[in-house]
């Protein structure tokens, strides 16, 4: 499976149909946000189109989020408190997961046991149709909230009466150099760290250790002292400052969309085909990141797809099912010699041995059994094993296409996959 983690928002997600999503798993680890989780159920009480009801939508979309080659992220409010407090995140554009135990196999390696998080065991859940009342009434509150007309309006009337003597910005590039300013100055520091408690609702706990820690910390920048709330410190000031200044719309969904953003240092390729992530993106990922609108990415998925429907030879389908074609021209083509040097000069075959070798390995991994009282994370983990759980109707995660039952579990009556 690949590790250059994408992320989606709902405006791409939906564009994508089934095969174009299976092409995109082959092909990327999509890293699924807990706001895009939370535009699928809102669906629920979504106005039903001709010929589908909401229930089928959501069905649908949650079949489209395969569990088995993607990742759910950690819920943004809970890394920045983390991050406050002192817990070390690694922002090296990979997901950062929950719910992990730390194990040791039979040979002395240690490594992560990741299991099924509350996001994924509800998806599961809406894939076969199930939705709790608990679930339709936060459907409804969510759907409430983000599509309140006044949401945006009474927030930018806010903002303007507020420092009514600060310069007028007229562009967002003025707006991302003066953020810039005020995160660096010297002076604001502090107020900085207060501004990002009071902004992201951090508990009085946690905030009293927050300040503990930065009188303790010998660097009085906030950027090394929490470099993930800085990021999303600057995302939040980058929003206020253009919805004052006229320079971001007040549509209700643009407060939804906003949320993808703090989610940038977890992948390197972010993908949305909505207006307001096309107008400020350049301005707030970092210079090795790929902004790719929805449009594009299902051109270049799509073109694969079709490209392998050329082929006859069974080798070379499955080459596509761990690799794209070698087509220059196309997008995903070029992400991938961008960020891994493909196609590599040097290629060497495993042997039967070593596939013997590999499985064994792994069977070992599965079994390894959890290390009493070790918690925390581990920097450089040897193994990670992640849980699943799939049933017939489910596609496989061979990445075929084919449902779970018609393909590599024809065999098997059980549903649990690791």
């Amino acid at each position: 499976m690949s590790t250059l983690a994408i992320i989606l928002d709902k405006s791409s997600f939906q564009m994508l149909n089934i095969d174009e999503i299976v092409m995109l798993h082959n092909y990327f680890l999509p890293c699924i946000t807990p706001v895009l989780v939370m535009e699928v159920l809102a669906d629920l009480k979504k106005e039903e189109e001709e010929g589908k009801s909401s229930k089928e939508k959501v069905i649908l979309l949650a079949k489209k989020l395969l569990p088995y080659k993607s990742e759910v992220n950690i819920h943004y409010p809970r890394l920045i408190e983390m991050n406050l407090r002192g817990d070390k995140l690694s922002l090296d554009n990979r997901p950062v997961v929950g719910d992990i135990i730390i194990k040791q196999s039979a040979s002395g390696q240690m490594g992560f046991y990741h299991t099924q998080s509350a996001e994924e065991k509800a998806l599961g859940q809406w894939r076969e149709g199930k939705f709790s009342k608990t679930e339709e009434l936060t459907a409804q509150l969510w759907r409430d909230v983000t599509t309140e007309k006044d949401i945006l309006v009474n927030l930018q009337q806010q903002l303007k009466k507020e420092d009514a003597g600060t310069v007028k910005l007229k562009t967002l590039e003025q707006v991302g150099n003066y953020v810039d300013e005020v995160l660096t100055n010297p002076d604001n520091q502090k107020g900085l760290l207060q501004f990002c408690i009071d902004e992201f609702g951090i508990n009085a706990e946690s905030a009293n250790e927050t300040f503990a820690r930065w009188e303790q910390y010998p660097d009085k920048r906030f950027s090394s002292f929490a470099p993930y709330a800085y990021h999303c410190c600057r995302v939040k000031l980058f929003f206020y400052l253009g919805l004052k200044n006229d320079l971001i719309g007040t549509k209700p969904t643009n407060h939804v969309d906003l949320q993808y953003l703090y989610y940038l240092p977890f992948s390197l390729i972010f993908s949305s085909n909505d207006n307001f992530h096309k107008k400020v993106i350049s301005l707030l990922m970092g210079e090795h990141h790929t902004f790719v609108t929805g449009e594009e990415l299902k051109m270049a998925l799509k073109e694969l797809i079709s490209y392998r429907e050329t082929l006859s030879e069974k080798k070379d389908i499955e080459r596509t099912l761990k690799e794209p074609p070698q087509i220059p021209s196309n997008l995903i083509c070029q992400i991938w010699s961008k960020y891994l040097g493909w196609p590599s000069k040097y290629k060497r075959e495993i042997s039967e041995k070593e596939m013997d070798e590999q499985k064994k390995k792994f069977e070992e991994f599965i079994a390894a059994k959890e290390v009493p009282g070790k918690t925390g994370v581990m920097d450089d983990p040897e193994f990670i094993v992640k849980e699943y759980f799939l049933n017939p109707d489910d596609l496989c995660p061979c990445g075929s296409g084919k449902k779970l039952g018609e393909c590599h579990a024809k065999n098997y009556a059980g549903s649990k996959s690791d």
